[in-house]
């Protein structure tokens, strides 16, 4: 079974790894944010152009950093008719600076021991760098058009960040 002979076009975007240098500011967290955005929105230039695509059938799915990237093409973009969330939460600095993703955390710690700060004062720097947020995206979202999934036992986003961006 693949999602072509049930009659779907889909498209799979892979992102770079963030690497976060050490050497740039907080804007380089917000610019990642924004080529991933920007990414998502041709691929949806390209599907849109792809002969056989029904332009009344088109629908997104993210899931974790995908759902964060979601959540901005679904405020951007009104081209999908309806969008699946999946793992996604806000605000994303506290989000960053809260995770207990191994690979995430050691970033975090690095750069509060360069800062001489603590990972939660770090968090709340983000937030103010942070543009492309859920939290600010999804007064832009119709709720209509949106299946969001959250995980109980997420170790990136946890429930009460699942659960104030679906109250947003």
């Amino acid at each position: 079974f693949t999602l072509k002979n049930a009659g779907f076009n889909a498209v799979v975007i892979m992102h770079p790894p963030f690497r976060y240098d050490l050497d740039g500011d907080y804007g380089q967290v917000e610019d990642y944010l924004r080529h991933a955005v920007i990414r998502n929105l041709k691929a949806l230039d390209w599907i849109s152009a792809y002969g056989g695509t029904d332009p009344e059938r088109i629908a997104t799915f993210g899931a974790s950093f995908g759902a964060v990237i979601g959540c901005a093409v679904a405020a951007l973009d009104e081209r999908p008719k309806c969008h699946v969330i999946a793992l996604a939460g806000g605000p994303l600095g506290e989000i960053i600076a809260g995770t207990r993703n191994r690979r995430i955390r050691r970033m975090v710690r690095r750069e509060a021991r360069r800062q001489e700060i603590s990972p939660r004062e770090l968090g709340f720097d983000l937030l103010a760098h942070i543009k492309t947020d859920p939290l600010a995206m999804a007064r832009h979202v119709k709720p209509d058009n949106v299946a969001m999934c959250m995980g109980l036992f997420d170790r990136v986003v946890r429930p009460r960040y699942a659960r104030s961006l679906w109250k947003a």
